[in-house]
């Protein structure tokens, strides 16, 4: 078998996380070794992305949505059809950053997998909506 990379606990950033050194350059064997090499790293706190969920999903009617947004901007919500047409605009303005909730009334729609773009600005995420009868 092949030696074990050395690995030690880090103290001095995330104490509960086990660095591994393996494939390093010689010099970098040493946990203050790596630590000097890695001064000019810095870790920061990334902003939350925008993001949206509904709740129940699946659902059979209703269902409530929640969604953040990181930056004020032009924000929308709309539902599609598995083969990309578009069923509805739940939402289409401009939010400032913060966290919002809302309801929609999927009733029209039949039973099946719905898609749902949440955008702000030029950011996009996707998810998938069941509805149930």
């Amino acid at each position: 078998m092949g030696s074990t990379a050395p690995s030690f606990r880090s103290k001095s950033l995330l104490p509960e996380a086990e660095i591994i050194i393996e494939n390093n350059a010689a010099g970098c064997d040493e946990e203050v070794e790596v630590e000097q090499a890695c001064d000019a790293i810095s870790i920061r706190e990334v902003p939350a992305k925008n993001n949206c969920v509904f709740y129940p999903n699946p659902t059979n009617g209703f269902t409530d949505f929640k969604f953040q947004v990181s930056d004020h901007g032009k924000t929308t919500l709309k539902i599609y059809a598995v083969d990309g047409l578009e069923m509805a605009v739940v939402l289409d303005e401009f939010k400032s950053a913060g966290e919002y909730s809302g309801r929609f009334d999927a009733s029209f729609l039949t039973p099946g997998i719905y898609f749902y773009r949440f955008r702000v600005n030029d950011q996009t995420s996707t998810g998938k909506l069941i509805l149930l009868r």
